[in-house]
């Protein structure tokens, strides 16, 4: 939804710095006339204006007067930045023009100016001023603690995450879905309503889209009935939407559009497709899979993954410690593996997982995840990131790294582990609220926190996390 328009900022009115009355509307008789150009070096526009939008206010809209056909974009630039931001170009007929200015950080001032090319290079109009109204009172505030821009991640401008206002952890939510920059200022923030959970925000397969989830299990303790999963572009308007019932902690996005989810009632789950005719499906089931094992245990999933090139599901089970390997087609259990129920052995033997969440395949023989030591007391218990090895023929999970040892921190629940392409590690501390990017030899890069404003004693949960390189693949 477009905004409700604040002020015009005409040009012939601005202030000193910004452009000079030649950038107003032309005379009713020169317009039609493209020869007319009293200034090389200037954009040809007419009067401009900004608006935030309605909802989220770091997006930020920009509407001028072409007076004559031309490829433009805008440049824009937080206060206390030294790299111009770009919007994409657009091929612009001599009429009305908007452009959609994305990444300004809440509570900051910027700068922007409008850029024409006409075939003989750009050119730029001065620089017009505006403000990102500060962020929404019930969004949690992020600290930088660690940034070395040498070693991160190039293509992670960017991080989508969740984060619940409320502390403490099992409880109704109020959660925001956000985007941050490296710098550790949010850019976009959107809350979920009704007090539901998003713990799961993902960016669509195809690349265009914003999945997150909208579960109500622990908010309504319904078992999910109200559940749904929402896709949607960065001003917040719906493409789709998915009723998800049993929806409680995790979903996944099919090459096809189908959506995967774990569906829970209070002591069992299964495994349930939607596909995009709308058909759902039951792809397997947790109860048999206990009765077989002889297993009197709760079932419930904190993440399920989709390997596509096995076309097999990996869901974490926290209730057992245990990840479980299906395969899409059969339903068939391929792998069991844990502390719990798990039919592999680990070496060392102090390296088994445990309240495991996150756990993902980095390829066909080994997976990373997040997860309690096992191997100390309870008093200095400590949230890991492990990579495992895994040799089916001795049955055997072999750790081959880890990061975390040593750094004291701990999240009573939740959290991830995921590969970056450059080979670094982003250990997200789930209900810690913290997150850490680190190289393969264990170095930090990059750490930013969510619990700024808590005792120490307390918890603020973010969800699952995804490096974002450009913002207006997601535009409308």
């Amino acid at each position: 939804m477009r905004p409700l328009r604040a002020p015009l900022f005409v040009l012939a009115l601005l202030a000193t710095g910004c452009p000079s009355p030649r950038d107003s509307a032309l005379p009713d008789d020169t317009q039609p006339d493209t020869t007319y150009d009293p200034d090389p070096d200037h954009p040809r526009i007419g009067s401009v204006e900004w608006t935030t939008h309605d909802e989220i206010e770091s997006l930020v809209y920009v509407d001028f007067e072409q007076l004559q056909a031309a490829t433009a974009w805008v440049e824009f630039l937080p206060a206390g930045d030294d790299d111009w931001m770009s919007t994409p170009t657009q091929e612009l007929e001599a009429g009305t023009a908007s452009f959609l200015l994305l990444g300004l950080p809440y509570g900051l001032d910027f700068q922007f100016r409008v850029v024409n090319e006409f075939g003989s290079g750009p050119r730029t109009s001065d620089a017009y001023t505006g403000a990102i109204p500060a962020a929404p009172a019930s969004l949690p505030l992020v600290q930088l603690h660690t940034s070395d821009p040498s070693a991160w991640e190039p293509s992670g401008r960017f991080l989508l995450t969740s984060v619940d206002a409320n502390t403490g952890g099992w409880v109704a939510g109020d959660f925001w879905k956000v985007i941050v920059d490296r710098k550790g200022r949010t850019v976009w923030a959107l809350e979920t309503r009704d007090h539901h959970w998003t713990t799961f925000t993902r960016v669509s397969l195809n690349g265009v889209d914003l999945l997150f989830d909208k579960f109500s299990y622990w908010a309504n303790w319904d078992t999910g009935a109200a559940s749904t999963v929402h896709r949607i572009k960065i001003d917040g308007s719906e493409v789709a939407s998915y009723a998800t019932p049993g929806g409680h902690h995790a979903f996944t996005e099919l090459t096809d559009g189908s959506l995967v989810w774990g569906a829970a009632d209070w002591s069992s789950e299964t495994l349930q497709k939607l596909d995009p005719d709308g058909v759902q499906t039951t792809l397997w089931d947790c109860g048999p899979f206990h009765e077989e094992r002889g297993v009197v245990a709760m079932c419930q999933s904190n993440t399920v993954t989709w390997d596509e090139p096995t076309d097999t599901f990996l869901l974490s089970f926290y209730t057992t410690s245990t990840l479980v390997q299906i395969d899409h087609q059969t339903g068939a259990t391929l792998r069991v593996m844990g502390s719990g129920l798990g039919d592999y052995a680990f070496d060392p033997t102090t390296s088994a997982f445990d309240w495991q969440h996150g756990a993902y395949w980095l390829d066909a023989e080994n997976l990373l995840l997040s997860t309690h030591r096992t191997d100390v007391e309870e008093a200095e218990l400590e949230t890991v990131a492990r990579q495992y090895h895994i040799d089916d023929d001795a049955m055997t999970l072999t750790n081959t790294w880890s990061f975390g040892e040593g750094q004291g921190l701990h999240a009573n629940t939740a959290g991830e582990a995921l590969r970056l392409p450059n080979g670094n590690t982003l250990h997200n501390y789930g209900s810690f609220g913290r997150l850490r990017e680190v190289t393969p030899d264990g170095v930090i890069v990059w750490d930013i926190d969510w619990r700024i404003d808590l005792h120490e004693d307390y918890d603020r949960l973010i969800g699952r996390t995804t490096f974002i390189e450009d913002l207006y693949v997601f535009a409308p």
